[in-house]
């Protein structure tokens, strides 16, 4: 059976090492807090971050004191946020097998949703959390570490590199009880929902994330057709006001039942809007006459007020819906 031994700790620590030295853009560290030992299984490790990219490296150092054969795959590490969130590793593509009585080193990269709630409003990960756990899931349980960093280098993440609290969010507004009364005059149905992030309406669910950073605004946009019409999406009309002639379809994007369309735009913005508006001639249906517009209004993206509550290493968001001010438009 292999024991702990000085030798062991020494040659993890010059794996680490060196490790540091040979991927220099992964310079934030993150401290080991070991937990609870195994008697079968040791877990060794450093966690680093390339904080311009938010990606986290785990340098492992795995000891199989038990007399069996350890095999990992992909879904039996992971990486946990405080807030619950799991990833595995997306370099771990070939199983990963540990003799008994015997150790291995690998060096595995992480890519987090470090806030989900963020992450379903505008599909950014979110700044990094000050402490995640490691954890290898084997047969008998679980071994893990958990790494955080210290409060300097916390707040000097988040002064350099954090962007949560500079980002400006926008949510899809429309007029329901208007949209019901004109999909009912189409004779369409008069289903409308609504909410920060989605609009259904008559067989077409539109998701958006809309949000300010720097100087660029960026809108995410997925139209999925549920229904049985044809819809005609005009991708061109999506254009912010500018100097330059907004670009003209002449042929529609069609979208027949279940089909997807999901693109993404930036806009150049010196200041973040109050709101802006998205022209309801993106989205048309067929009809007698020709096409018909979707959408009764223009959908208008109103800015959030995001109140960041601080717990260590976590950001909760509560959003409250501003009145608009001046508006920028969509054509």
């Amino acid at each position: 059976m292999l024991s702990c031994t000085p030798d062991h700790e020494r040659s993890a620590q010059k794996y680490f090492t060196d490790q540091l030295n040979v991927y220099p853009d992964f310079r934030l560290k993150f401290q080991s807090v070991p937990e609870a030992p195994d008697p079968d299984y040791q877990l060794m490790g450093q966690l680093v971050a390339d904080p311009d990219l938010g990606l986290l490296r785990a340098d492992i150092v795995f000891v199989n004191r038990s007399d069996q054969q350890v095999v990992l795959e992909t879904a039996h590490v992971t990486l946990e946020t405080e807030g619950g969130n799991f990833c595995e590793p997306t370099d771990l593509t070939d199983p990963w097998g540990i003799g008994p009585g015997a150790s291995d080193k690998k060096s595995l990269r992480f890519k987090p949703v470090n806030n989900r709630w963020l992450f379903m409003k505008t599909g950014l990960s979110g700044d990094l959390n000050h402490a995640y756990v490691l954890r290898i899931n084997l047969p008998s349980g679980a071994v893990s570490t958990r790494f955080q960093l210290s409060s300097g280098d916390w707040e000097t993440y988040n002064k350099q590199y954090g962007t949560e609290t500079s980002l400006t969010l926008f949510s899809p507004h429309i007029d329901i009880t208007r949209q019901q009364q004109y999909q009912s005059s189409q004779g369409r149905s008069g289903f409308v929902y609504a909410d920060q992030n989605e609009i259904s309406i008559a067989g077409a669910n539109l998701q958006f994330g809309a949000y300010q950073l720097k100087d660029t605004l960026y809108l995410n946009v997925k139209i999925v057709n549920h229904g049985n019409d044809v819809i005609h999406l005009y991708p061109g009309q999506l254009n912010l006001v500018s100097d330059e002639s907004p670009q003209v379809d002449t042929e529609p994007f069609l979208l027949k039942k279940s089909q997807r369309f999901i693109r993404s735009y930036q806009f150049l913005s010196p200041e973040a809007p109050d709101s802006f508006s998205l022209s309801k001639r993106f989205i048309l249906i067929p009809s007698g006459q020709g096409e018909t517009e979707l959408l009764v209004r223009d959908i208008r993206f109103l800015r959030d007020s995001v109140n960041f509550q601080d717990r260590p290493g976590i950001r909760r968001f509560e959003t409250v819906r501003l009145e608009a001010g001046a508006k920028f438009s969509l054509l």
